[in-house]
């Protein structure tokens, strides 16, 4: 990547910006998202392990009716679920379980918050916050939750390749 300043690239905090090549302009947490009308009458997990809880206990419940990333299909799914991985002590026993119950694969974030909204599933694992918050016609539906025992977030990031044809261009976008 080219190195690339500006007053714009000056001003982000040092945690966006990286040797002046690779620029972050969004955090977006993963994200739970669960059907009101699912849990209306139990208590929201906010970890991983209560989210185990919920599940283990209530597997008529929420039998195919969970919903994650397809890893094979997606690789944002990848990257959350390597980062979880790497950071959570619960995290393959969430899979496992949620394995157990017949999970559903998808291959975005839009569809999962779709099903919950509507019913068809009860559990959206990993979902981008960003995307949920923003369905404020389906806040009546869902809850969104960041967990608690640790919460990834994905940041966008751009940066200007070294043969750039117009690296002047690709700067002022940067700044935009």
């Amino acid at each position: 990547a080219l190195p690339y300043r500006s007053g714009a690239t000056a001003s982000l905090p040092e945690w966006a910006r990286w040797r002046d090549r690779v620029f972050a302009f969004t955090q977006e947490p993963a994200t739970i998202v669960l059907s009101r009308a699912d849990f209306a009458d139990m208590e929201l997990p906010r970890t991983r392990q209560e989210l185990i809880t919920a599940l283990r206990d209530n597997p008529d419940r929420f039998r195919e009716r969970i919903g994650t990333y397809d890893v094979r299909e997606s690789g944002l799914g990848y990257l959350f679920a390597t980062q979880d991985g790497r950071t959570s002590e619960t995290y393959w026993r969430l899979a496992q379980v949620m394995g157990g119950l017949q999970t559903q694969l998808y291959r975005g974030s839009s569809d999962m918050i779709e099903d919950v909204a509507s019913g068809r599933i009860a559990v959206a694992y990993n979902v981008l916050g960003s995307y949920a918050q923003v369905r404020e016609d389906r806040h009546d539906r869902i809850h969104i939750i960041a967990p608690e025992d640790s919460t990834t977030v994905m940041m966008r990031t751009v940066l200007i390749p070294p043969n750039a044809e117009a690296p002047a261009d690709a700067g002022r976008f940067t700044d935009h």
